[in-house]
């Protein structure tokens, strides 16, 4: 039987004791009480225990009955209350492993982003060697064409005089 089937029941269908000892007016629990009271009287300290009745008054039956279901409705709030500690200490481990695993991919993210723009500033770093290049080379072309035409017009030039030389 479990601890909660104990706290629900406020009894042990077993029949198992609930602790033996004396209670405060100095009577011994009797059987019926311990058969009553099951094994979650042994987890009650023992200044919350309640006293053992006085048979023969109404009213100490009576408050006795009530103090048993106090003892009871305690044992289950406690019961209670260990078990949303535990959830929260359960959820509480569960957020630090969101954490870390956010702040990991944060961190893997700042390093996608920082990987991207050191690309972009090398892909602008190669284009404007690139247009440095290409200017370089049309200068050169340029340069090459002008005296290719020099070239060309004092070839022309030569022509155009010998041309001019020969009879007509």
């Amino acid at each position: 039987m479990s601890y909660h089937d104990i706290l629900e029941d406020g009894r042990n269908h077993n029949g198992e004791g609930g602790g033996g000892g004396t209670e405060g007016g100095g009577g011994q629990r009797s059987g019926a009480d311990e058969e009553e009271l099951g094994a979650f009287w042994e987890f009650l300290d023992s200044e919350l225990r309640p006293i053992q009745p006085l048979q023969s008054c109404p009213e100490s039956l009576t408050i006795f009955s009530e103090h048993k279901e106090m003892a009871r409705k305690y044992l289950i709030l406690q019961q209670e209350i260990f078990n949303l500690r535990k959830s929260k200490s359960t959820l509480e481990e569960k957020l630090t492993q969101a954490e870390k695993l956010e702040q990991l991919g944060n961190q893997r993210y700042q390093d996608k982003i920082k990987e991207l723009e050191n690309k972009r500033e090398n892909l602008r770093h190669n284009r404007s060697k690139l247009r440095q290049q290409l200017e370089q080379i049309r200068m050169r072309q340029e340069e090459q064409q002008q005296s290719q035409n020099q070239q060309d017009e004092g070839n022309d030039v030569g022509i155009g005089h010998n041309h001019h030389l020969s009879p007509p």
